[in-house]
C-alpha cells in the first residue's frame, strides 16, 4: 500500500530528543493491513520500530462474529459520539452486551 506520513518527517518536540519516524504500511490479506512505525532517535541514534496488523471488517461481519461469540448488538454508530451510521461512515462503533 505504501508510507504514511512523510518519511524522515522530523519531531523535534519528542520527550526523549528530536526523532525522525515514518510507518510502512501493506495488505497482507483482504482486509488485514500491516504496519510498521519506524522511529530514530536523533540524540542516540537508537532505532524503534514497531509492528500493528489491523482486520478491517464489513458491519454485517462484524455483527456476525459478535453474535457467535454470545452478545447481541444493541447498535452501531458511525462515530463516538452516536452519529448514524451510513455504509461511507469511517468508524463503526457497535453498542453490545453478553447473552
Amino acid at each position: 500500500m505504501g508510507k504514511l506520513g512523510v518519511p524522515g518527517a522530523l519531531s523535534p518536540g519528542h520527550p526523549h530528543g528530536p526523532l525522525v519516524e515514518w510507518a510502512d504500511v501493506s495488505e497482507l490479506d483482504d482486509g488485514i493491513v500491516t504496519a510498521r512505525f519506524h522511529n530514530e532517535f536523533l540524540r542516540t541514534g537508537e532505532r524503534v520500530t514497531e509492528t500493528a496488523r489491523f482486520a478491517f471488517r464489513q458491519t454485517d461481519n462484524l455483527g456476525q462474529q459478535l453474535a457467535a461469540a454470545g452478545f447481541d448488538v444493541d447498535a452501531v454508530y458511525g462515530d463516538w459520539a452516536r452519529t448514524s451510521f451510513t455504509p461511507d461512515a469511517s468508524f463503526m462503533v457497535f453498542i453490545a452486551h453478553a447473552r
